[in-house]
């Protein structure tokens, strides 16, 4: 992530096992599955130090100012 986005003021992983999945996927209306395409959406979520999902949207529709002031609200 730091190499791509730089660096963030809180704690940032990637999930690319999808252990996650299924509860950031419920924040996600469009994430659904069964919709058309379901596989091959990426979801990111903000979550918070106590576990609780703060955001969660469809990656397409995140841009990096956001994820950075979403980051932000958390610290």
């Amino acid at each position: 992530m730091s190499k791509t986005a730089g660096r963030f003021e809180v704690p940032v992983g990637i999930d690319i096992k999808g252990a996650a999945g299924y509860a950031i996927t419920n924040g996600v209306p469009e994430m659904q599955p069964g919709q058309p395409g379901f596989e091959t959406l990426v979801a990111i979520a903000v979550v918070r130090s106590d576990g609780t999902i703060a955001r969660a949207t469809l990656a397409s529709k995140a841009t990096d100012a956001q994820l950075r002031n979403w980051l932000r609200e958390l610290s």
